[in-house]
């Protein structure tokens, strides 16, 4: 036997044991029920949940040592704003049960959302044109022709009917500054030394002994004590701000599915983790971009469909999936409530709706606390000494 027919042979018999190694493997497989399972996975690919880790991951990296792009968003929006206070769910396990609905119910349920006072039936009054129609509503022409596209290239006249979006309150309200008032109470305390008399801590401090009384809550003699711990002064500080939420919205609809685990729909056998939300809306909705920001990601993947990622200041991302279309491109300034994408069911969709994220760079937030996060501006400060 020569040595290319003894490499022949060799090769022969590793090719055999590979292909018993895989009919047993299948055979297995059959057997305990999971190879439709595993075909059923691969086939789905639901919404493959690592595409948007590695994109952002990869960006972040991009960064290197300089964050060059939070200067830009800095140069152009100012420098970041002041954050309330407000404290984000810890990011623990959570199950999520997933609505399964079937398309027509959920159909029905988007429906049932914008008949209740969405959509408003607006008549043409004298002077009106399409532009200040929508401009009236928050609207822009695009929005106004997809509720009405009889009337795309015609003149409109008083008496005609035009159907708007009749914005709810939390929508008009979010896009405002607002005005707040924070009141804090301060205390100057003493400790009282031998030898002390309220007369002569009064006297020390430029109060009156019946105000120590009443703030120390002291019994009419006003009897103290060595190393007593007496409050001498109090103080409500009023500090005036203007708020808004930091983030909108993108989409008024109908949240299908939440934040956190939940079973897979198209596989009812699997779960996983869910790291945003998704909102159920007819296709072609408007989306809008959740905070002021620059677009870093614009393109299509597998699960997602068409996606767009917005970079925030302060090291925040926003994620958009599923779009039927994305009107924006890379290198993109949009602003908050601009319209960026219409809502699909592009990827791996059930039905119609909008997946959105919001990142603390590569960190997932649970959008519902995120959308209460707000920013302010503090505009006056007053110190109000109290008896």
């Amino acid at each position: 036997m020569n040595i290319s027919t003894f490499i022949a042979d060799k090769k022969n018999m590793y090719l055999k044991k590979e292909v018993i190694f895989l009919f047993s493997f299948i055979f297995l497989l059959l057997q305990t029920g999971n190879l439709s399972l595993v075909a059923e996975t691969k086939s789905h690919g639901y919404e493959e949940t690592d595409e948007i880790d590695i994109e952002i991951k990869k960006y972040i990296q991009n960064l290197k040592d300089k964050d060059f792009d939070e200067e830009k968003l800095n140069q152009i929006f100012g420098p970041p704003l002041q954050l309330d206070d407000i404290e984000l769910i810890p990011q623990k396990e959570q199950t999520l049960q997933f609505q399964n609905l079937s398309e027509q119910e959920l159909e029905q349920k988007i429906q049932e959302f914008y008949n209740q006072g969405k959509i408003y039936n607006y008549i043409v009054k004298e002077g009106d044109t399409l532009y200040s129609i929508a401009k009236e509503f928050g609207m822009n022409l695009n929005e106004i022709y997809q509720l009405n596209p009889e009337i795309r290239n015609k003149t409109i006249y008083v008496g005609d009917i035009i159907k708007v979006y009749k914005q709810s309150e939390n929508q008009i309200q979010n896009k405002k500054w607002k005005k707040r008032n924070v009141v804090i109470y301060k205390y100057k305390k003493y400790k009282v030394k031998k030898g002390d008399t309220l007369s002569h801590i009064a006297r020390k401090f430029g109060t009156t002994v019946n105000s120590l009384i009443h703030l120390n809550k002291l019994n009419s003699r006003g009897i103290i004590y060595p190393n007593q711990i007496l409050i001498v002064n109090k103080y409500k500080i009023i500090k005036n701000y203007k708020v808004r939420k930091l983030f909108i919205q993108p989409v008024d609809g109908y949240i299908t599915s939440g934040f956190g685990y939940r079973r897979n729909p198209f596989i009812s056998k699997i779960k996983h983790f869910h790291k945003g939300i998704d909102i159920g809306a007819n296709i072609g909705t408007p989306v809008k971009a959740a905070r002021d920001g620059l677009v870093i990601f614009s393109g299509r993947m597998a699960g997602f469909g068409n996606c767009i990622f917005i970079r925030h200041q302060d090291g925040y991302i926003t994620v958009y999936g599923h779009n039927k279309v994305n009107l924006v491109k890379v290198g993109d300034i949009v602003y908050q409530g601009q319209i960026i994408a219409e809502v699909g069911r592009t990827g791996y969709a059930t039905g119609p709706h909008l997946h959105f994220e919001v990142r603390k760079l590569d960190k997932p937030l649970n959008p519902l606390y995120a959308l209460k996060l707000e920013e302010k501006i503090q505009l006056s400060v007053r110190r109000i000494a109290l008896k």
